[in-house]
């Protein structure tokens, strides 16, 4: 597995990690998960990037 496939690993695990957590925390923003999983997707993307580098 390569750097670039990694962090697109991560970026994966993350939205879906981050769309999990919002359905569970805050189950009555739902104007906000998408958001919010966008969010936690690009930290997930750049932890993954810093991880792979």
């Amino acid at each position: 597995m390569n750097h670039q496939e990694r962090r697109m690993l991560y970026s994966i695990v993350g939205f879906f990690g981050g769309l999990i957590f919002i359905n569970t925390i805050l189950p009555n923003l739902y104007e906000y998960k998408l958001l919010f999983s966008i969010i936690g997707g690009l930290l997930a993307g750049y932890a993954g990037y810093k991880l792979a580098n």
